[in-house]
């Protein structure tokens, strides 16, 4: 079988739509007899992380900066040679764009988290906690499959794999240790600067481990890191990952932007202290926040608020734990490429 991915990142896209597809790749791959990503060539796009997971990466030119759906369509349905399923996740395309693409494939599978537009699909997935699939009836074929919540979110198997011996490791949590510091794909403020320090300023900074994932630089220099990590038991920087499971597994408090991100700490029963870094981030942290899963802060003074807060009551740790963990199980993949396979 042959998949067709479209999805973009960029600096101020972040990302997320990429990493989605990602997971999805790998679930599909024992199926596949070519996997090829089509991507925009923004600034910050994905490419060479697409091509070191092994597969095929084209950038389209942009020649405006305003997205164009109908020449977008037209040089995607170029490199689409007898493709059985397109997969989309992509703000900037709705029906027109996806009928403009059903002459050079079998199927479509549509990704979205907005319920903001008409889709034309065989599949629509938004894995969003709390989303119904009647939220998109009006927007969907009548034949369409409706895949709404986070039993479908999109995880990589390592993290469904890493869900039992985190959880149980939580249950003997004696509380925060170790914290992990991620912002995401993408960190054009340096959030990550405004967290280490923060941290670093804190009573309680010397007896914490504190893990920083950067995406691509480090977020002050050298000297001012030794400076920051002279203030805790152990600070480490490391810039894009891959064992991103084992890391929040190992963490007893994450610190981090909301996004598709959010999943994988909830399958690991991660609380959570959560930055919103982009408006379509505000209803999935509200939702996670009423859950008990994650706390929102936006500001120096409120983060070291919800520090204190966890730090200093484990068995608030301990609830937002729970509460994560029952978010999300990991196992979205394998319920997804079920329905594809059905169709």
């Amino acid at each position: 079988m042959k998949f067709l991915f479209r999805a973009d990142a960029s600096s101020q896209i972040g990302s997320g739509h990429v990493m989605r597809c990602l997971a999805l790749a790998v679930a599909v791959r024992p199926l596949a007899d070519d996997i090829h990503f089509v991507c925009c060539d923004l600034q910050g796009e994905l490419r060479g992380l697409i091509e070191d997971s092994g597969y095929r990466c084209t950038l389209l030119p942009v020649d405006n900066p305003a997205f164009d759906q109908v020449s977008d369509a037209q040089q995607t349905a170029e490199l689409a040679d007898a493709v059985d399923w397109l997969i989309v996740d992509h703000y900037g395309i709705d029906h027109h764009w996806q009928r403009e693409m059903r002459s050079a494939c079998n199927r479509i599978m549509v990704i979205d988290d907005l319920a903001d537009r008409i889709h034309d699909c065989d599949i629509l997935l938004d894995q969003t906690f709390g989303r119904h699939a009647d939220e998109y009836r009006s927007l969907t074929p009548v034949a369409c499959k409706v895949l709404t919540g986070t039993d479908y979110a999109l995880l990589r198997p390592e993290f469904a794999a890493s869900r039992p011996a985190a959880l149980e490791r939580r249950k003997a949590s004696e509380g925060v240790h170790h914290v992990l510091v991620s912002i995401g794909g993408f960190d054009p403020e340096n959030v990550t600067l405004d967290v280490l320090e923060v941290l670093a300023h804190a009573d309680y900074s010397e007896r914490l481990t504190v893990t920083a994932v950067c995406p691509a630089q480090p977020p002050a220099d050298d000297a001012s890191l030794n400076t920051l990590a002279g203030s805790f038991e152990k600070l480490e920087i490391r810039q894009y990952v891959s064992n991103m499971a084992e890391l929040m597994a190992a963490s007893d408090l994450a610190v981090g932007a909301g996004g598709t991100t959010s999943w994988e700490r909830c399958c690991l029963g991660l609380p959570a202290l959560i930055r919103i870094m982009a408006d379509n981030q505000r209803e999935v942290a509200r939702r996670l926040e009423a859950a008990g899963a994650i706390r929102v802060w936006q500001s120096r003074t409120e983060l070291r608020e919800c520090l204190d807060e966890y730090v200093g009551d484990p068995s608030l740790l301990q609830s937002a734990s729970g509460a994560a963990s029952r978010v999300c199980d990991g196992q979205g993949l394998e319920r997804v490429i079920a329905v594809m396979q059905s169709c």
